[in-house]
């Protein structure tokens, strides 16, 4: 029987009548990745808790793929193409991922000019679960993984960055997380012209339920943001 989740429609029902009838109120627990978190959801957060006083939030940030029910939250920021049908979700927006080396690596190295060009460059590797993931590129209209190789291995942006800032290599990131180096002349991109479709931003919610009324407005105030960066 589906007891428990006709239980939590019931309840839902129930917070969205009460919401109707005053201003918001109540906890959301909120997930997201580490740096995005504190860099976009945050903010977004205290714009949203100074619009509803009466509304609690808890952030809980991690890198790791986290369960909703197990964790425990309202509402989870991906940022990815989603592969599990039974969530609910809604799209806030989209990133690049970019390339990118210092110019001091180029003067030595040169600059790759198609994604083939990568054998023959240091990379900095990212590896995820103990595996090296491949570097994605759009060639010939059709997504192709390149298996890129390096010396530094590493699943931090931040570490990544550094390493290339130091000539070791070249990189490839989300652009929001570089996009002050960019900006400061200290990384260029290479290979903008293969680059794949951008990942899309959704928020997640749990299968069994809607969101309620002060978890729909949070995504507004969220998804209004993101419509203003530079992603």
């Amino acid at each position: 029987m589906r007891i428990k989740p006709a239980l939590a429609d019931i309840a839902d029902a129930k917070q969205e009548a009460a919401n109707k009838r005053a201003d918001l109120s109540g906890v959301i627990r909120i997930g997201a990745p580490v740096q995005f978190a504190a860099v976009h959801v945050a903010p977004a957060i205290c714009d949203f808790m100074k619009r509803h006083p009466q509304v609690e939030v808890e952030l809980k940030p991690s890198d790791r793929d986290v369960n909703l029910i197990d964790d425990d939250l309202d509402v989870a920021v991906r940022i990815r193409h989603l592969a599990d049908s039974t969530l609910k979700a809604r799209r806030l927006g989209e990133l690049r991922v970019v390339a990118f080396g210092a110019p001091a690596y180029f003067a030595g190295n040169g600059r790759p000019r198609h994604p083939c060009d990568l054998t023959r460059h240091e990379c900095v590797v990212r590896v995820a679960d103990g595996h090296p993931e491949p570097w994605p590129f759009r060639i010939g209209r059709q997504r192709r993984l390149v298996r890129v190789n390096g010396r530094f291995r590493t699943d931090s942006v931040a570490a990544t960055a550094a390493v290339v800032l130091g000539g070791l290599g070249l990189g490839l990131a989300p652009l929001w997380q570089i996009r002050s180096l960019l900006d400061q002349g200290l990384i260029e991109l290479v290979l903008e012209e293969f680059e794949v479709s951008k990942l899309p931003i959704h928020a997640v919610f749990r299968p069994t339920r809607m969101p309620v009324a002060k978890t729909r407005a949070f995504i507004d105030v969220l998804a209004d943001r993101l419509r203003n960066e530079r992603l």
